[in-house]
């Protein structure tokens, strides 16, 4: 009976939404329905804004295929020269601080200011029809804790059918437009092929914090953390229309990491110097431990056994999360380092902003700080192998990103739409090179095998840059970037070969008004 009630209820709230919202993005969440329009104003076709009030449509024409120049270093590669941008769309009201796609490629959740939650599906490698399917037959039988799990509305899927269809009605013509232009063209540079990376209406949007959202974390079955400096952590799943578990804390919530294996466990991090490890069973902290610092940034070795935090104060702190001895989750202190050069010792505000592994080996760390420098760390020896400068990050959340070949570094720069970008090899660099065996491959290569892993200690400075958006009539401040990352997807056109390591791969950038553009090698 109270399944059959939470049916009726969704129908009703579903026809609503249906009778309500004739244009705009629509929302679907635990609280209201609610309707987000477009901005305004217009994007030029490099990026920028107007107040001219340019059509949705005429903007999308002016965006699609627009090539992004990037500046390169003397000497240095030229792998991101085609770089163009696919898509441009407003996402949230105001800035967006997290940007996180879920395991397997297939969900992009975001999250800023406004502190919406909103899930968006991938259509590069699947349709919309078979990413809804996905949804419905993931491992969501029990939730974490054993709480029944609703299934997916099918009118919401049939309605997400329609769009599908019409966004391939969409994309023939481009293809055709595209085709003649080419053909007037033979002696120019060929145009980009056009393509969708992302459904530009969120497949679920999420309005239970009550201030800005700054971390979001996926686990393998698709469920969703999201944590807020309203004191609380959220968890969600796509396949729900409401929140599924609230876990509040004495302070702001800055960092949270889901482990990688037993989705029953995630660790939290506080403005309150704790670290806390959850059962989500339980809805209890099985274990804590106190760092005596801000904590800034946490993330979990892909084997599962230990955990990075990073603190406000420019140490990071390495805990074992098993006890194999008594068979219990349990924090262990097992290292301490401090990120601090020796010339900024006296300086107590060199945070550590990020913590993410090389993906295709996660024995060597990238550590983002506050004194616009990031850190290559061996994990084996905790020692400091290279220091990547180019980019400006002092008082920004902005974090490095790696791509998932694992050759390309980027981050973006506070107070601009600056990217910078690094490779990550001999091949741009001349230094010592060290090499690590790797088992593991990212889910996204290309097919080819990496038997090792070459990465340049020393000095890097970046070896190209972009602008990610151009702003115009003094609305630079809100078009400078909050977020970028690399996407895990690799998209190979089928009538060429790769020339470069870059070749195929999507890039994310966000800014303070809340758009989000992508961009394709």
């Amino acid at each position: 009976m109270m399944e059959e009630s939470f049916v009726k209820e969704n129908k009703r709230a579903n026809e609503e939404l249906m009778s309500e919202v004739a244009s705009g993005f629509y929302t679907a969440d635990d609280a209201s329905v609610s309707v987000i329009a477009p901005p305004s104003s217009g994007v030029l076709s490099n990026g920028s804004t107007n107040g001219s009030g340019n059509s949705k449509a005429d903007v999308k024409r002016s965006v699609l295929g627009e090539r992004i120049k990037v500046h390169t270093r003397k000497r240095a590669g030229k792998e991101f020269e085609l770089l163009h941008r696919i898509q441009l769309f407003h996402a949230h009201e105001g800035s967006i601080w997290s940007m996180k796609f879920s395991r397997d490629g297939k969900l992009l959740a975001t999250g800023g200011k406004d502190g919406i939650v909103a899930i968006w599906l991938v259509t590069l490698t699947a349709t919309v029809s078979q990413s809804s399917q996905s949804i419905r037959n993931s491992s969501v039988g029990q939730l974490p804790g054993g709480k029944a799990a609703r299934v997916l509305m099918e009118e919401e899927i049939e309605h997400m059918q329609e769009e599908e269809m019409e966004l391939r009605k969409g994309r023939a013509r481009s293809k055709r437009a595209a085709a003649a232009k080419l053909r007037k063209k033979q002696n120019s540079d060929v145009e980009p092929p056009l393509i969708q990376f992302l459904m530009e209406k969120p497949y679920r949007r999420y309005r239970a914090h009550r201030a800005d959202v700054l971390e979001l974390s996926w686990s393998k079955n698709n469920f969703l953390l999201s944590a807020s400096m309203d004191r609380t952590i959220r968890l969600w799943h796509p396949s729900k229309s409401e929140c599924l578990q609230k876990f509040s804390h004495p302070d702001f919530v800055s960092a949270v990491s889901f482990h990688p294996h037993d989705e029953n466990v995630f660790v939290s991090g506080s403005v309150d110097g704790m670290v806390r490890l959850w059962s989500i069973p339980t809805k209890n902290v099985i274990s804590s431990a106190r760092t005596g610092d801000i904590i800034t940034s946490c993330s979990i070795k892909r084997d599962g056994l230990s955990i990075i935090v990073g603190t406000f104060h420019g140490h990071c702190l390495i805990y074992n999360l098993f006890d194999r001895k008594v068979g219990e989750w349990k924090l262990r202190l097992i290292s301490k380092l401090d990120v601090r050069v020796k010339s900024s010792l006296k300086k107590s505000n060199i945070r550590v902003l990020g913590i993410d592994f090389l993906p295709v080996n996660d024995d060597w760390v990238f550590l983002s700080t506050s004194d616009s420098l990031i850190r290559m760390y061996r994990m084996d020896s905790i020692e400091p192998v290279a220091e990547y400068r180019g980019h400006q990050s002092l008082s920004s959340r902005l974090r490095a990103s790696l791509s998932p070949n694992g050759r390309y570094l980027l981050c973006a720069s506070e107070n601009s739409s600056n990217v910078s970008l690094w490779t990550l090899g001999p091949s741009s660099h001349h230094g010592r090179t060290h090499s690590k065996s790797n088992s593991e491959h990212s889910e996204y290569e290309r097919g080819e095998n990496i038997d090792s892993v070459e990465l340049v200690s020393g000095f890097m400075k970046s070896t190209q840059n972009f602008t990610a958006f151009r702003g115009s009539n003094g609305e630079s401040g809100l078009l400078d970037l909050s977020c970028a990352l690399f996407a895990p997807h690799v998209q190979q056109d089928p009538d060429k070969s790769f020339t470069s390591d870059a070749q195929g791969l999507f890039i994310l950038c966000a800014n303070h008004r809340g758009e989000v553009t992508i961009l394709k090698t």
